[in-house]
């Protein structure tokens, strides 16, 4: 979730629980729906630790759909000192580490999700900070959104465990976990001032954080011996002959379906480099090129194919809905 670009006083009870962790630290995790404020109270507790000295401080952003650390289609890890703290922006930290979902919605990405999370908050935690600040998506449903959260929190094992509701909606999953060795749940109705955005106003948002990650990319031509093509997780590209692999070879692939698409660019040890967007292949099929901000060419061995194009309009749009086209 984004946060809003008017700051308004906090409730008090918000403030309580920011103060709580300056005496407790670990790992702290924001459910809610979407536009429930979990990002303003991330940015608000962040802010109030870096503020009494509470350092060091680290961010996971695990909001693929409406990211305020990294692009969207990522988890994002991000570390804070007292120099970030005038004129703070939470979606202008520095990213210190990015982990490729591939979609900007969870259904069909879930494991994607789990391990990011848990990989940033394990690298965040080795660093030796106190406090990790996990934001997450507004995806709270009874099916898979309550089987994401409540395997999140038995992965992660949280201190914290801010929830943030405008009724009753998330007691189900409350009542799953109350019982966890070491868990403190702090319940939280949702802020007064907090203003519900339109599908098209979200829409805006994704796409205005992707033009900002690609606002100095550049072409980079890769060659496609060198590199191993890993399918998407969900979904369906269009391949020239049937396939039973979870690996492509770049002449398996349509070019219409590769031209527009996100991939995430890894090293051999499929850590996330940073994101790319395919703008064509060579008329031989021996080369692949992609516009990145990522200058470490040498360092990519792996292309994450994803489910998400980003276009000349720039709009980020579906695999479904590429297809539809």
């Amino acid at each position: 979730m984004t946060q809003d670009s008017t700051e308004r006083p906090l409730p008090q009870r918000w403030t309580q629980v920011c103060d709580t962790l300056a005496s407790d630290p670990g790992i702290a995790m924001a459910i809610g729906t979407s536009d429930s404020g979990k990002t303003t109270w991330v940015k608000a507790a962040a802010q109030r630790l870096v503020q009494v000295g509470k350092l060091p401080v680290a961010m996971v952003d695990a909001d693929i759909g409406q990211s305020t650390i990294g692009p969207p289609t990522t988890v994002a890890l991000a570390f804070l000192d007292e120099r970030l703290i005038p004129n703070f922006r939470i979606d202008c930290l520095p990213c210190h580490g990015l982990f490729f979902v591939g979609s900007v919605s969870p259904p069909g990405h879930l494991l994607q999700v789990l391990v990011g999370t848990k990989r940033l908050v394990d690298t965040a935690i080795r660093s030796g900070v106190g406090t990790v600040f996990v934001d997450t998506t507004g995806l709270i449903d009874q099916g898979q959104g309550f089987q994401l959260k409540l395997r999140k929190i038995e992965l992660l094992g949280p201190r914290h465990l801010v929830a943030i509701q405008r009724g009753q909606e998330l007691e189900p999953l409350l009542a799953v976990v109350a019982g966890r060795p070491g868990l403190r749940i702090h319940r939280l109705e949702v802020a007064p001032s907090a203003r519900v955005r339109a599908p098209a106003e979200r829409a805006r948002y994704r796409s205005d954080r992707f033009a900002a990650y690609f606002a100095e990319a550049h072409p980079l031509e890769l060659e496609a011996e060198q590199l191993i093509l890993l399918a998407p997780p969900v979904g369906r590209l269009g391949t020239k002959v049937g396939r039973t692999s979870p690996l492509f070879q770049l002449h398996m692939l349509r070019r219409e379906d590769l031209i527009g698409l996100v991939v995430g660019l890894h090293d051999s040890a499929n850590e996330t480099i940073g994101l790319g967007v395919c703008e064509e292949v060579s008329r031989d099929i021996r080369h692949i090129y992609v516009r990145t901000p990522v200058a470490a060419k040498a360092a990519i061995r792996i292309l994450q194919l994803g489910n998400v194009y980003w276009d000349e309009r720039g709009e980020g749009i579906t695999q479904r809905e590429r297809n539809a086209l």
